[in-house]
């Protein structure tokens, strides 16, 4: 009787492991599941051990969500610190340009030990240097972003097949993608191919959230970024009727314009601005006086076609 009972709890306990391994709760190797299972009682015992070792090893560490990570928007920004540490800061293009090595090499692995992600550009160049240990760091940095983002978004992917309707699912796997094509890891076929997922998540999410222009304006984005202007014109006119006051929704019709290179668009698009009298931001003032001054200057088109950055 007490065999049996001993034979039922091992089964019960057999069962829980089961189903907590195929969840992807438990953090242990592989090779101790055949244990629990085929050594009663001390396999569980060992499996005890073993969360109990992963869960101190992990106290104090944190793990990254890439769906935060805005890593090329910081490129285009100053880094904030503390007023009373600016003094001790030495900016990452200064170091760079020291001649000593040994210093030089020094304060870059500092500055970028702090966060690579957001020096992606600086990492490249780096990779290339004459210097082992700095060209070392920076491809073995670069590698390591690479794989959390390719995680990322493959687990990501398996999430969507669950719940293919689910829009904050269809968001994060939209906001991960964005962030890799951006981030300047990936180029020539593989950007090509991560920029057809991203047109496609992004068309789910216009249809699932028809009144998320945010969803319309990044969809626009990348279409042009990828080179198809398809359907794009019919999206402009549709968000400018329904949100005419929008200044965004000029600032992609004009991207649009400035894509295929029709003058006679942009100019139309400028004019209704102004006797539409719409309300523009600082940011959009300056785009509007931008592409007016170009316009009068007969050199709205005078540059090497790609985005412009006033756009």
């Amino acid at each position: 009787m007490i065999l049996i009972l001993l034979i039922l709890i091992h089964l019960i306990i057999s069962v829980v492991v089961f189903v907590l391994q195929d969840m992807n709760i438990l953090k242990i190797r592989d090779r101790i599941y055949p244990i629990v299972y085929l050594v009663p009682y001390v396999g569980f015992m060992m499996m005890l051990v073993e969360c109990i070792m992963d869960k101190r090893n992990r106290i104090g560490q944190r793990e990254i969500d890439l769906d935060k990570l805005e890593i090329t928007q910081v490129r285009y920004k100053q880094i904030k610190v503390p007023q009373k540490e600016e003094n001790e800061v030495v900016p990452l293009e200064e170091a760079m340009a020291i001649n000593d090595s040994r210093v030089r090499r020094s304060l870059i692995l500092d500055i970028l030990r702090k966060n690579p992600e957001n020096y992606v550009a600086v990492l490249e160049k780096a990779s290339l240097s004459s210097d082992t240990e700095l060209s070392h760091y920076a491809t073995t940095s670069m590698m390591a972003i690479q794989s959390r983002y390719e995680k990322s978004i493959t687990e990501l992917e398996k999430e969507k097949e669950r719940d293919k309707d689910n829009p904050v699912v269809l968001d994060d796997y939209a906001t991960v993608l964005k962030n890799y094509i951006k981030s300047g890891l990936i180029s020539g076929q593989v950007l090509r191919i991560y920029q057809n997922k991203l047109n496609k998540v992004l068309e789910e999410l216009k249809g699932l959230c028809p009144e998320k222009i945010k969803y319309r304006f990044d969809w626009i984005d990348n279409r042009l970024d990828i080179g198809n202007t398809a359907g794009v014109k019919a999206e402009c006119e549709d968000l400018l009727k329904k949100w005419p006051g929008e200044e965004r929704c000029y600032q992609s019709y004009m991207a649009y314009a400035f894509k295929i290179s029709d003058k006679k668009l942009a100019r139309q698009i400028l004019k209704e601005v102004k006797e539409k009298e719409v309300y523009l931001s600082r940011a959009g003032r300056e785009w509007y006086d931008f592409w007016n001054a170009e316009s009068k200057g007969e050199e709205l088109y005078g540059r090497s076609s790609g985005t412009n950055p006033k756009i």
